[in-house]
């Protein structure tokens, strides 16, 4: 499920990219608007499971005693602002250096289409690299 919403996200970025830079941005709220529709009658549709209740209720401090969990998600919580942060100024950054909303949409597509390897592979990575390092390699 996670491949073909990081191929959507590559495709779509890289087509909105090219319709943007020929009808302008004004155009860009109009269709996302309009996106939000069928994906709101589609959410409507999905109907929820039945609520699993739990026998007994751990604290949330108990993630906490564990020095090496609290590390990564330290460290996982610093990767995800600083890829929001690129998402967010990247292309604005781009468009100072001259680059067209095409290149734009071209380069926040390769970043999708990157996590694909990891996808098909990640098992055998993880194995050969051992898991600490393969999540190591993938802060990197």
């Amino acid at each position: 499920m996670r491949m073909w919403g990081s191929l959507s996200y590559s495709f779509a970025s890289l087509i909105f990219g090219i319709i943007w830079q020929s009808l302008g941005y004004g155009t860009m709220f109009l269709v996302t608007a309009a996106l939000y529709l069928p994906m709101i009658w589609m959410i409507n549709k999905v109907e929820e499971g039945p609520v699993i209740v739990s026998e007994k209720r751990v604290p949330v401090s108990v993630l906490f005693r564990n020095a090496g969990l609290v590390l990564l998600l330290l460290a996982t919580f610093l990767a995800g602002m600083s890829n929001s942060l690129f998402l967010t100024f990247g292309p604005i950054f781009a468009r100072s250096l001259g680059a067209k909303s095409t290149l734009i949409g071209m380069m926040v597509a390769f970043g999708g289409l990157a996590e694909l390897p990891a996808m098909f592979y990640n098992e055998r990575i993880a194995d050969r690299l051992r898991r600490v390092n393969a999540i190591l390699l993938a802060f990197v």
